[in-house]
């Protein structure tokens, strides 16, 4: 009798950011797709932005991804940044490097 192995899912933290409205999606993905050339660690399961509008669903990180951030678009208002990364991945990149990383890449995109 054969037994498959057992893979522990993947652990996830996430933070919900405030930004201002109009965030801009393809500057967000620019910003993402960036920060994952900078760093090994995130290009390991692969990284995803993607929009969702007021009212959509802010799904977490799905199928091992490293990091997922999820724009919350509240058109005018401010909206949200939803995002979940791998534990693993903090132990490198902790929350006070990827979010100014992430701001950075932002603002010259």
């Amino acid at each position: 009798m054969s037994t498959t192995p057992v893979v522990p899912a993947a652990s996830y933290e996430s933070m919900t950011v405030r930004v201002r409205a109009g965030l801009g999606e393809d500057r967000l993905a620019a910003a993402v797709e960036a920060l994952t050339a900078r760093h090994s660690e995130l290009s390991d399961g692969g990284t995803s932005s993607r929009r969702v509008v007021v009212g959509g669903d802010p799904a977490r990180a799905r199928g091992g991804e490293a990091l997922s951030v999820v724009w919350v678009d509240a058109g005018a208002e401010p909206g949200r940044l939803v995002l979940s990364v791998r534990q693993d991945v903090l132990a490198a990149l902790p929350w006070r490097v990827l979010l100014p990383e992430l701001a950075s890449e932002w603002k010259t995109h």
